[in-house]
């Protein structure tokens, strides 16, 4: 039982391992690389610690053949589906090495002892720490659920205190007691973590703008979006957009949400959110294509999550482009769409929105409420069409509601409704939940897009920095061969009373530099590679020159580590690598006299073993030894190799000096062995 809650927790470690880097690597091979780890110690652990790690290189050498050369040779010379694997691997692999290293230095050091139960627990207290380390207040990311996340950190604190438990024995009748106390406590535990993750949560999408959040490394999108009675504006810089031809105001679509619940707001419904890789996507023709022109758009994304792909409606292609030396960006591409050529003359006169029965009912959710149905259509009185019908809520929420980035509590009557008939003051999100229920509630379909809006007036050769408080929420209304159309009602009158002023400009320097980058290098897109099709070197920052010059700093260090551990280890390659008795006499004097000399308790040059034992008299171990190493250097017989007891007695002596010796001067000493105090 104890050995599978083991090889479980390895993998919950491996398996969060994976979750917070899914960029880089699956999280089920994270786990199965942990819990091999795990296995792979505890089978060694009866052996010495170099055959053990000889046995785990071994091993990761047997699966990076397995992985690599093995799937070439089942393919052969043809096209195969095999031929993916070693490049799968190559992501996977350099990751995997730390759980399975990890965990097979756990296994081998802890398994079967119970004396070092502690040391398990906190290897595990360790590893939690840091992987959760980078999930701090509101930077929770690894879950897209609470619930989940708290239900999995209370099935680890779980087996984590059965193992604990388990040298306790517990007599027959308190067992179902204990039971019910862990699973008491374990709901318990849930209960608290998911009422922490809800506070991370809404805090988080707070402090972004009430529809951005951070994520580990970047910002991206909540894919949920609440009314917050309380925003702040970020000033980082996100992005930049470019597109040819005169620089105009964009609105650049990360999501759609549609599917509405009065207790929680918009999410994500019937679609996905987009995502980008590394290969180009083709999106199959669809209905609403009329009066539209081709717009290619690219993006340099700065700060925001390398998978986040933005478009304007509607995306035809896309197409990521090859990354160059020492880029400033986490990802670029570009992207072909359909946008609308606003011929309102043909909008107006359309009476259909060409979805079908159930795709109409999916998008009138939430359009019951009596009460904004007879404020809808107070606010629609002459509207005959949907374009009317919209056009004229826009105008009504844009002349007679405010801009506020404090709309303040809900009120009894909840956020929105508080938004629409008492204080009629707040941010993007609220005039685009009132403007999609509104039309909702006098059946006209909505939803609601998030994104970013451009700003022109802020571009500089074409290129229009995009910054966190631009993240923005906006209106879509389907107009049958025309598609859906963007309505943006948020108003531009600040708020009475209220004084906010917008963040200032992106830094010049720091513009003109990303600028400057991005034309030396003149990207391309992989599908266009001018050296033929998209190749694994386009897949990564290719090293170069400049990669080089990056990596020789960590060069240098891991030089100068492997410099200090060989010097540390010389003693014990020599004793490894040479048979001759008298020359292991001899490594063994001359480590314990080179120790002693470093903490001042050794003999001078030239000293004899006897004359050195003679001036500690007290000391017969010493006097015992140098008698053996004098008798095996002069003896004409071959003399017999230190035995077990005699190197225990070597290693005595030098832990005698070493006690001795100030706290500082022993931590010193440890690190760097070749240093003399």
């Amino acid at each position: 039982m104890r050995t599978i809650l083991r090889i479980l927790i390895a993998a919950f470690l491996g398996w969060h391992l994976g979750l917070l880097f899914a960029h880089f690597a699956a999280p089920w091979f994270l786990a199965l690389a942990a819990a091999s780890g795990w296995i792979g110690g505890a089978v060694t652990r009866r052996l010495r610690w170099f055959v053990s790690l000889a046995l785990a290189v071994l091993a990761g050498i047997g699966v990076l053949f397995l992985m690599t050369i093995v799937p070439q040779w089942l393919a052969g010379h043809g096209p195969s589906p095999l031929d993916t694997i070693p490049l799968w691997a190559d992501r996977q692999l350099p990751l995997a090495l730390i759980p399975f290293t990890w965990f097979w230095c756990e296994a081998w050091l802890c398994s079967g002892r119970d004396n070092r139960r502690g040391g398990e627990r906190l290897s595990h207290a360790a590893a939690v720490i840091l992987l959760f380390w980078s999930q701090g207040p509101y930077h929770i990311t690894i879950y897209p659920h609470p619930l989940e996340f708290a239900l999995a950190m209370s099935l680890f604190l779980l087996a984590e205190l059965l193992l604990a438990l388990e040298p306790i024995r517990i007599k027959k009748w308190v067992r179902p007691l204990a039971a019910a106390a862990g699973l008491l406590v374990l709901l318990l535990g849930a209960g608290a973590i998911w009422g922490l993750f809800i506070r991370y949560q809404d805090q988080s999408t707070a402090s972004g703008g009430g529809l951005m959040k951070p994520d580990l490394f970047q910002f991206d999108f909540a894919p949920l979006i609440r009314l917050e009675d309380q925003i702040s504006l970020g000033d980082n810089l996100v992005l930049l957009y470019r597109e040819e031809g005169t620089p105009r105001t964009r609105y650049l679509r990360r999501m759609v949400l549609d599917s509405y619940n009065p207790a929680t707001g918009f999410s994500i419904g019937k679609g996905k959110v987009p995502v980008i890789g590394r290969l180009p996507l083709h999106y199959p023709a669809q209905k609403g294509v009329q009066e539209r022109t081709l717009v290619a758009q690219e993006y340099y994304l700065v700060n925001l999550d390398p998978s986040s792909l933005l478009t304007l409606n509607q995306p035809v292609a896309v197409n990521p482009y090859a990354h160059w030396n020492q880029s400033s960006f986490v990802n670029a591409y570009r992207v072909d769409s359909l946008v609308s050529s606003d011929s309102l003359w043909l909008y107006n006169d359309l009476t259909g929105d060409g979805l079908s029965p159930e795709e109409r009912e999916y998008y009138l959710q939430g359009g019951n409420d009596p009460e904004i149905r007879k404020l809808a259509e107070s606010m629609t009185v002459g509207a005959k069409t949907p374009y009317e019908k919209a056009t004229s809520i826009l105008l009504t929420l844009k002349d007679h509601y405010y801009y506020s980035l404090k709309p303040g509590p809900p009120g009894p009557r909840g956020a929105l409704k508080h938004f629409l008939f008492e204080n009629k003051k707040g941010y993007c999100s609220y005039f685009a939940f009132g403007m999609t229920l509104l039309l909702r509630s006098i059946g006209v379909p909505a939803r609601i897009a998030v994104g970013f809006v451009t700003n022109p007036e802020d571009s500089v050769l074409g290129f229009t920095p995009v910054r966190a408080f631009q993240a923005h929420a906006w209106v879509e209304v389907p107009f049958g061969p025309y598609g859906w159309l963007e309505f943006d009602p948020t108003s531009e009158t600040p708020a009475p009373g209220e004084n906010f002023q917008v963040p200032r400009g992106t830094d010049p320097q720091v513009l003109s530099k990303l600028i400057a980058e991005i034309l030396d290098a003149h990207p391309h897109p992989l599908a266009l590679n001018k050296n033929g099709p998209a190749t694994q070197q386009d897949d990564s920052f290719s090293m170069g020159w400049g990669g080089l010059l990056r990596a020789i700093p960590l060069l240098l260090l891991l030089m100068v580590v492997l410099a200090n551990e060989t010097f540390r280890t010389r003693w014990f390659w020599a004793r490894l690598l040479i048979r001759d008795p008298r020359k292991l006499w001899a490594i063994y004097w001359s480590r314990l006299v080179s120790q002693s000399r470093r903490y001042g308790d050794g003999p001078a040059l030239g000293a004899t073993p006897e004359s050195w034992s003679a001036q500690s008299p007290q000391d017969e171990a010493l006097a015992s030894l140098a008698a053996e190493v004098s008798r095996a250097r002069y003896s004409a017989s071959v003399p017999s190799a230190p035995t077990p007891l005699q190197r225990q007695t070597f290693l005595d002596l030098e832990r005698q000096r070493f006690r001795r010796q100030p706290r500082h001067r022993r931590i010193l000493t440890s690190l760097f062995p070749w240093w003399h105090p």
